[in-house]
């Protein structure tokens, strides 16, 4: 694991985590529950991952050339179902 994927993890959870506890006391929410950190923080890690993967795909012509147009295409759209479902995950903690 690089230390920039770490440090990219982290800032996003801290924004997360910050912007959750404000929101939920401005709309007088009852207060987070640990497992609920758990989840985003799961959450996160796998949407930044399918970026990457999503990215590795779209840059790396070894990896098109091996996987093939339709294999590509069906990793991207795969990908992409895997953060919308995450995103959505973390919407949950708002």
């Amino acid at each position: 694991m690089q230390l920039n994927f770490l440090y990219i993890w982290l800032c996003a959870m801290t924004v997360l985590t910050i912007a959750a506890l404000i929101v939920r006391k401005i709309r007088r929410k009852n207060a987070l529950a640990s497992k609920d950190f758990v989840v985003t923080g799961l959450a996160v890690w796998t949407a930044i991952t399918l970026f990457r993967v999503v990215f590795t795909v779209l840059t790396k012509v070894e990896l098109k050339a091996a996987l093939g147009d339709d294999g590509a295409v069906i990793l991207c759209i795969g990908s992409a179902l895997g953060i919308y479902y995450s995103l959505r995950e973390v919407v949950k903690l708002f």
